[in-house]
């Protein structure tokens, strides 16, 4: 695991508690270590780590595909931010239901950008590109 990137990571994540929008992203390619480092900063900063693929997936299973997008995914996270830090992991199975594909991918991140909740969140992606053509802040994405 990257040290000097998890020290960075949990330092942000400290610091993003005065800071008026909370959410920052580490994005990198598939087996790039993500998880890893998401697990090892929740842990550092005592927040909850929430895998979307095995966590949140199984209980909206038989929701129909389209139903949840991506108003109700910041919700969702905002809703579990405002309870303590957060972590979420995994994101991809539930952005890939969004009915409107990479435009309403893009749309989520526009929306995180801000994005007021009362406790830090990292999200954990390998959708970089998308981020990139979203209004999310450069500033506030981190690649490994």
């Amino acid at each position: 695991m990257d040290e000097e990137m998890l020290e960075k990571l949990a330092e942000r994540f400290k610091a993003m508690r005065y800071e008026r929008y909370k959410v920052f992203v580490l994005v990198g390619r598939p087996a790039s270590g993500k998880s890893a480092l998401a697990k090892a900063v929740a842990g550092q900063v005592g927040a909850t780590y929430l895998n979307c693929l095995s966590d949140v997936l199984p209980q909206i299973k038989g929701v129909p595909l389209g139903v949840f997008g991506p108003l109700d995914l910041k919700r969702f996270i905002v809703e579990r931010a405002n309870k303590g830090g957060l972590v979420v992991d995994e994101i991809e199975p539930l952005v890939s239901t969004f009915p409107k594909g990479e435009k309403d991918v893009i749309d989520f991140y526009s929306l995180l950008a801000d994005t007021e909740a009362r406790h830090p969140v990292l999200l954990v992606t390998r959708l970089g590109d998308l981020i990139k053509g979203s209004s999310f802040p450069a500033k506030r994405v981190y690649e490994v």
